[in-house]
């Protein structure tokens, strides 16, 4: 499982490679759904209509 901490990092690193690497206008949401045991697809959606799609294994996600 991830940590708070860790999760946070990870996750400012992800919306920072969005929102510079491919010039995005930063997430509006992000939505997870569960593929298999252990395993998700994350998809984050952009102010300016893209979704990136992301399988994200061996974590645990809860709800805030």
């Amino acid at each position: 499982m991830v940590n708070m901490k860790d999760k946070e990092k990870i996750e400012e690193e992800i919306i920072e490679e969005l929102t510079t690497k491919y010039d995005c206008d930063g997430i509006s949401a992000i939505t997870a759904e569960k593929c298999s045991e252990g395993e998700w697809l994350l998809e984050f959606h952009t102010w300016d209509g893209h979704v990136f799609k992301m399988i994200a294994r061996n974590i645990e996600l809860s709800k805030q």
